[in-house]
């Protein structure tokens, strides 16, 4: 799915990065072309539909899900790869602030999440939390 929205270069290698916090998402993606220029073009719906089923299944009561996920894809060797991040902070380009992140991942009430260090500590309530 993923690949298909880079059908019309000649890729080495395909890179997408995949957050989510709960209303929150971001989503880029980016090839190498075999002349060693960055190309973009649009993530297909399709790869993202599966991107959120596989957070969603992914989930444990007592780990949660991971928060943001890089996907690499190397053409050469047919590698695909997903890199998982559950603990770390995610390194948005969204301009978020503390409040909102911590906001929105304390209510989640139906999926558990990690929470990423210096978002929530487990003695904080989303009320007592500073900015």
């Amino acid at each position: 799915m993923l690949v298909a929205g880079y059908s019309g270069f000649d890729w080495k290698v395909i890179t997408l990065f995949y957050g989510e916090v709960g209303q929150i998402a971001e989503a880029t993606s980016e090839c190498l072309d075999v002349n060693g220029d960055t190309q973009y073009a649009s993530i297909p719906k399709q790869a993202l539909d599966a991107l959120e089923v596989l957070k969603e299944v992914s989930a444990t009561p007592d780990h949660g899900t991971w928060v943001t996920a890089d996907v690499t894809i190397v053409r050469e060797t047919g590698q695909f790869n997903i890199k998982y991040n559950y603990d770390e902070q995610p390194s948005w380009t969204l301009s978020l602030s503390r409040r909102i992140t911590c906001s929105t991942l304390s209510g989640i009430p139906d999926l558990p999440m990690r929470f990423p260090p210096g978002t929530r500590s487990p003695t904080t309530t989303p009320t007592g939390m500073r900015s």
